[in-house]
């Protein structure tokens, strides 16, 4: 089995419920908060397809979390329609997710309402604005007052092909206002999303095609070894990677050793000692025709770019262990760790 190294880091900033201190005017809302940054850093693959959601939600950076209280009317029940607004059209080919300063990566903005919130206001866990612009209606009762508390998050997504390396530093931004019912005008509350803020992306120098591997050894006769340290059965693979050129191949091999030799590149049998396996074997993995020690990182190369490693660039093998070998079963598993920079 191979594995690739990645490392996410997901910032997340939670908010508390705002407290409302302004005094009623003619409108009948008032507002708290918000003005949101954002930062933190981005780890993708090569390889991360189109549209994929290559993050999770980075939380929202601010002294005070974005709030709404509402005066309700003295006569009458009324309608408040909250309108959320980014300041931007979509991405072509999507309704909700929008352009950042770094092509081929957009954003995609998520609301919801923090824990202990009223909800006067149908805001719903992961809402997002779809072709610029959510309204939500929001009832309140005559002679009621009502508020709520929301938090916001964001996730980036990848929305074309070939991505760079870079800084997402400016994101539309998200502003607010609100109406009423029976009242002409429209009152602006405070942005949500300030449109700035820093997120580090890194792209990953290489693709893996194949995350997992089997190579099937032929079966051999146990007196057809000739003694301790003897090998049979050579099998060659091959490891689908592809790099970009100038990146620096590392790879280590982990697994459990044999205890029937020192040789530290010998693979235990799976289940040895068990009745049906196989012993005074084990198995061997070498890369260009030297021993994969276990637990030791080397440098395999430096890309030249494109594919990595040609056809037989690997070898599993049988493995002699001791000086009797009986037979049975003999499988192994290892994972070799690719790393590269």
């Amino acid at each position: 089995m191979l594995q690739k190294k990645k490392n996410y880091i997901f910032p997340l900033v939670l908010g508390l419920t705002g407290a409302f201190t302004a005094s009623v005017e003619a409108a009948s809302c008032v507002n708290s908060g918000g003005y949101y940054t954002f930062s933190g850093a981005l780890n993708y693959q090569r390889d991360d397809a189109t549209m994929n959601v290559f993050s999770n939600k980075f939380g929202s950076i601010g002294s005070e979390v974005w709030g709404l209280g509402c005066f309700g009317d003295p006569d009458a029940d009324r309608d408040v329609y909250l309108r959320l607004q980014v300041n931007s059209a979509p991405v072509a080919g999507y309704t909700d997710v929008y352009p950042t300063n770094v092509d081929g990566i957009g954003v995609r903005y998520n609301f919801a309402l923090n824990t202990g919130s009223l909800s006067f206001c149908p805001v719903q866990f992961d809402d997002h604005i779809s072709n610029s612009t959510r309204t939500y209606t929001c009832h309140i009762l005559k002679k009621d007052t009502q508020g709520l508390s929301m938090g916001a998050s964001l996730q980036f997504v990848k929305t074309r092909p070939n991505v760079s390396s870079g800084a997402i530093t400016t994101i539309p931004s998200v502003t607010s206002s609100y109406s009423l019912n029976n009242q002409s005008g429209q009152w602006d509350l405070n942005p949500i999303w300030s449109g700035a803020g820093s997120v580090v992306v890194t792209v990953q120098a290489c693709a893996i095609n194949n995350s997992s591997i089997a190579v099937p050894l032929d079966p051999v006769l146990a007196d057809s070894f000739s003694g301790a340290g003897s090998t049979k059965g050579d099998r060659t693979f091959t490891i689908d990677l592809n790099c970009d050129a100038g990146t620096r191949i590392n790879a280590s091999l982990s697994g459990t050793q044999s205890t029937e030799t020192a040789n530290d590149s010998i693979l235990a049998l799976s289940g040895a000692g068990m009745s049906g396996v196989a012993s005074g074997i084990g198995i061997q993995l070498l890369y260009g025709g030297a021993p994969l020690k276990l637990n030791n990182n080397i440098v395999l190369k430096t890309s030249a770019g494109g594919q990595e490693f040609p056809p037989g660039a690997f070898t599993a093998r049988y493995f002699q262990t001791k000086d009797n070998v009986t037979a049975g079963s003999a499988n192994a598993t290892a994972t070799l760790n690719i790393t590269y920079q």
